[in-house]
């Protein structure tokens, strides 16, 4: 699975989430759907950077 597909898939999630956010929910609820959005982006993030690492060309080729 390349990099770019499961960032691709992630943002997906983060978007359900986002959606359950909009909805009215208890304060626990929300408190814990905000959790895992953080989680979720800070994943994204680290996993695209894994992506752009293996996609930088090595010098001399």
């Amino acid at each position: 699975m390349s990099a770019g597909f499961v960032v691709a898939l992630v943002e997906g999630f983060e978007g359900t989430l986002d959606e359950v956010l909009s909805r009215a929910l208890s304060p626990e609820l929300r408190a814990a759907v905000a959790g895992l959005l953080s989680q979720m982006a800070t994943a994204r993030s680290a996993i695209a950077g894994i992506g752009e690492q293996t996609n930088t060309p090595c010098a001399g080729s």
